[in-house]
């Protein structure tokens, strides 16, 4: 049986993970990449692998509709089911029912696009993550760890899926959206 004590020592280890947190954080991002990709086989697997990341993702949509909408988006799924998409069966991870009725030109888009708040979160995660977990637990290899996953997860997480896409177009919010910031930006450009 392999030792690896013998070649590495944990101070070496904790001293290479936090002195290189930016190469470790891409490394985590990357296994979770791989890890996706090979667990698309099985659904079951998929729902384990996927779920922290859908968890986040399905919140970032939820509260927005939430808060767009002022009433409570109907129902709510975390885990994957199989759906026959253009002929094709792929697994669909999760999604959260907002009614027709409550969509508008105000809030398709903010409700669509909700996930690319997750950007913010793993800012925030990598600004205070150590100063929290420090007050109740000793920082270590484990609070490193941690703290890439749970950035490597956001980040993975705030892409917008293709159904997020098609919400955020629809009612035409997409168009009031870019027409707004394009205002706002020419107001910046030409203001003397």
């Amino acid at each position: 049986m392999l030792d690896f004590q013998q070649y590495f020592s944990y101070n070496e280890v904790f001293d290479f993970i936090k002195n290189n947190q930016i190469l470790f954080t891409v490394f985590i991002t990357i296994l979770i990449l791989k890890m996706k990709e090979i667990s698309k086989v099985n659904i079951y697997l998929s729902g384990i692998v996927y779920f922290s990341g859908t968890f986040f993702h399905e919140m970032a949509h939820y509260i927005m509709a939430l808060i767009t909408t002022f009433r409570l988006p109907g129902r709510i799924s975390l885990f994957p089911k199989y759906e026959i998409v253009n002929g094709r069966r792929v697994i669909a991870l999760g999604y959260v029912e907002v009614k027709n009725s409550s969509l508008n030109i105000l809030n398709a888009f903010p409700i669509g696009m909700a996930p690319l708040l997750l950007l913010y979160l793993a800012y925030i995660v990598s600004k205070y993550f150590f100063i929290y977990y420090g007050i109740w637990f000793e920082v270590g290899i484990i609070a490193y760890i941690l703290q890439s996953f749970l950035m490597a997860t956001l980040i993975i997480n705030s892409v917008p899926s293709r159904a997020d896409f098609i919400l955020a177009s629809s009612r035409g919010s997409l168009y009031f959206y870019i027409t707004l910031i394009s205002i706002f930006i020419t107001y910046l450009l030409f203001q003397k």
